[in-house]
């Protein structure tokens, strides 16, 4: 066992071993050991029942006793284990309606999705693997463990968990297994059952993973995304006008539009500009998949910043500043970040991006709380009351100092409020 993650679990393994009970190492943990991937979480299953799992061992939380899983802490990290067990029914194809608990390994393998996913790891490192899972792992397919149809049929959600894992793990143009895709096509609108917060979570996984252009360009050739719940709420881009899907998937194939930029927000929003979506589309869209508050401001933001930039025939510097202000620091650096790595996005060289850069990097305030003087110091200084001035006037302030015509200092900035003051009385 020369995994670290696997190794410092192995005690909960051998623990269950030592009171007679089988327990192996499953799922994606497997897979990505095997994959020669960073592993983030690892599951158990073994054929104890919950409660023999909670007596086993002196640090348990019941976190899914109605599916027989028991999370087991050690030695600071935690671990699920799952009691082997057969699904019989579905719900809605969402979830099982009735969970039997069983003593045979295989048995429980053979309710998994796919066969990467459908494998176990023994203490001495020994694979179990009744559906080829390795040789599939290794030729780059995803096959669905037996009948492919009925697997989605029992949770429709595996349908998109698909085409996350064949941009994650597959290879060549058709990563997934023909039987499977075939199934898929015939099972989509089963979609329409599936919550958008589930589906909005496998598409942020999607494009936050790896070759994310990959993956979006299954999502739109399977067309999955017209048989969601609430379709009026989804771009028609992305699921139904062909003209606009074909351009989508063009900026996604030829120019790996999304996997050059780091982070999902800016891969959401360069996917909502290639699709033709301004800042309020974009965020319904978000808003239907029920992101944050703060992922649908991040994303929509840069959107409306981006849109912003191109419609203006203003100065490039005083834009500059004028758009930082308003949107921010962080938003107006993510911008750039996407304008360099979006070549068909980008509305300027790779010049101006730099003078641009450098621009940013030496603006001491883009916002009320950076400036070196508050309201307090203008009423102080103009003997007025706090009004509608006042905040004109602070706006005119920070753009100043953004823009670069007016030093962060209270003196400069208390003679540039007396000037403006000035020049407001001469039009009045």
């Amino acid at each position: 066992m020369d995994h670290p993650a696997l190794r410092a679990a192995l005690p909960v393994l051998l623990t269950l071993e030592a009171a007679g009970f089988e327990a192996v190492f499953v799922g994606g943990c497997v897979r990505d050991v095997l994959a020669r991937r960073p592993v983030t979480d690892v599951d158990i299953a073994t054929a104890a029942r919950p409660e023999q799992v909670q007596r086993l061992f002196a640090r348990t939380v019941p976190t899914g006793l109605q599916h027989g899983t028991v999370t087991v802490l050690h030695e600071g990290a935690s671990y699920e284990v799952t009691t082997f067990r057969a699904e019989r029914e579905y719900e809605r194809h969402r979830r099982p309606a009735d969970v039997v608990y069983i003593d045979v390994l295989e048995r429980d393998l053979c309710r998994r999705d796919f066969t990467i996913n459908a494998m176990a790891m023994r203490a001495d490192g020994s694979v179990v693997d009744p559906f080829r899972g390795q040789s599939d792992l290794a030729s780059g397919v995803i096959r669905a463990v037996g009948i492919a149809r009925e697997r989605f049929t029992e949770d429709a959600l595996r349908m998109l968990r698909g085409l996350r894992f064949a941009a994650q793990y597959g290879a060549g143009p058709r990563p997934i297994h023909p039987d499977t895709w075939r199934a898929l096509l015939e099972c989509r609108m089963l979609l329409r059952h599936i919550a958008l917060e589930r589906v909005g979570t496998e598409l942020d996984k999607m494009t936050a993973g790896r070759r994310p252009d990959a993956a979006w360009r299954m999502v739109l050739h399977s067309e999955l995304l017209a048989h969601a719940a609430e379709p009026n709420a989804w771009p028609e881009q992305l699921h139904c006008a062909a003209s606009g899907r074909e351009r989508v998937l063009d900026l996604l194939g030829e120019h790996e539009l999304l996997g050059g930029l780091a982070g999902a927000d800016s891969r959401w929003a360069a996917l909502s500009l290639a699709s033709g979506l301004d800042a309020r589309q974009a965020r319904a869209w978000f808003r239907a998949l029920r992101y944050s508050g703060a992922r649908i401001r991040a994303r929509s933001d840069l959107v409306a910043f981006h849109l912003d930039w191109i419609g203006s025939r203003e100065p490039v510097e005083a834009r500059w500043a004028e758009q930082t202000v308003r949107y921010g620091r962080a938003t107006a650096a993510a911008w750039l970040a996407l304008a360099r790595a979006c070549e068909p996005l980008a509305p300027a060289g790779p010049d101006e991006l730099e003078a641009l850069q450098t621009q940013l990097a030496h603006m001491p305030a883009v916002s009320l709380d950076e400036l070196a003087v508050d309201g307090r110091d203008l009423m102080r200084l103009h003997g007025h009351k706090g009004g509608p001035w006042l905040q004109r006037q602070l706006h005119a302030l920070l753009l100043a100092v953004a823009s670069g015509s007016v030093r962060n200092t209270a003196e400069a900035l208390l003679r540039h409020a007396s000037e403006l003051d000035e020049r407001e009385g001469e039009t009045t």
